[in-house]
């Protein structure tokens, strides 16, 4: 498996700090305003804290792809190297380019937002944020701190928000189409030369590159497109709706997803797991047969043989 197992526990590592942080967040999109605040702790951290933890939210977010965009690179190098058993460093290479650029991002942005000229210029202030509470959302001032709001400047120049947007849609969605890409050479690699693998060979290669798939579509379906459609509802619907709630019960689908997908499709990960539930199932048996006697134990099948023999996308 190479470098696989290494990027994928990474993968799992950023989608369980995505969910904290979503939890410690859980933002509440105030639309038809650009306005985000905290259920979580809204009145309890400033405007600065609230944008550190957004900037570190999109940061495990651009992380799980790049994680997604090293496992296709890896299965796709490894592959194309088969026959020379020569370890390419290129993924190594790509996702470390990945990364970085994400780790310079956390960076830069984290110190950036420290600056109070930097809020100011990207969100209301306090009195600002006040002012527009009692303008537009009458009563909100009694349960909202306007000290804990993100409020984003609706005076902030059509072109310099388009460019910043532009730039910020292209650093993310250019991970999308790398992996894209990956997957794709991948799909027509394995078609191509599969008659010269080895039987184990094929089977853990299109155990790898089922979990990937998988995980791809469900990072574009619980993340990517709930994301766009989030965008999308700002800037063409102008009365409030319940597509954003949508949106975001799906982002919260994802790390139930994602873990469900790495567990199935990795076999040694759904062996320790079966085992884990036929211990347990044994030991129920037990407590069953000393409570009465006439319950034959033996009549209890493993878990582990129906699960094997009813999927076939586990082998």
């Amino acid at each position: 498996m190479g470098f696989f197992k290494a990027y994928l526990l990474l993968y799992v590592f950023n989608t369980l700090l995505l969910e904290f942080v979503m939890l410690l967040f859980k933002p509440f999109l105030m639309h038809p305003f650009f306005a985000i605040y905290s259920l979580e702790l809204g009145n309890h951290l400033s405007t600065k804290s609230l944008l550190i933890l957004f900037i570190f939210m999109t940061y495990f977010a651009c992380g799980l792809i790049d994680c997604i965009v090293g496992m296709s690179a890896e299965r796709y190098f490894a592959f194309k190297n088969m026959h020379t058993k020569r370890q390419s460093k290129a993924p190594i290479i790509i996702f470390a380019c990945f990364s970085g650029s994400s780790l310079v991002y956390l960076c830069l942005a984290t110190i950036a937002v420290c600056f109070e000229s930097v809020r100011d210029a990207l969100v209301l202030t306090e009195n600002e944020a006040a002012t527009f509470l009692v303008k537009h959302l009458e009563g909100s001032l009694s349960s909202i701190n306007p000290a804990s709001i993100l409020i984003f400047r609706p005076d902030i120049p059509a072109k310099s928000f388009a460019i910043g947007f532009a730039i910020f849609v292209s650093f993310v969605f250019s991970r999308y189409f790398a992996a894209l890409i990956f997957l794709v050479l991948n799909a027509t690699k394995t078609s191509i030369s599969t008659a010269q693998m080895s039987d184990k060979i094929k089977k853990n290669n299109k155990m790898l590159l089922r979990c990937i798939y998988a995980q791809f579509f469900g990072f574009c379906t619980f993340a990517g497109f709930p994301a766009f459609a989030i965008v999308a509802t700002f800037y063409f619907l102008s009365k409030p709706n319940s597509i954003i709630s949508f949106c975001f019960l799906l982002m919260n689908c994802f790390g139930l997803y994602d873990i469900l997908v790495t567990v199935i499709f990795i076999k040694p990960y759904r062996s320790f797991f079966v085992k884990i539930f036929e211990y347990f199932t044994y030991k129920y048996s037990r407590c069953r047969t000393k409570i009465n006697p006439n319950i034959n134990s033996k009549s209890i099948v493993p878990v582990g043989k129906i699960f094997d023999a009813t999927s076939f996308a586990l082998k």
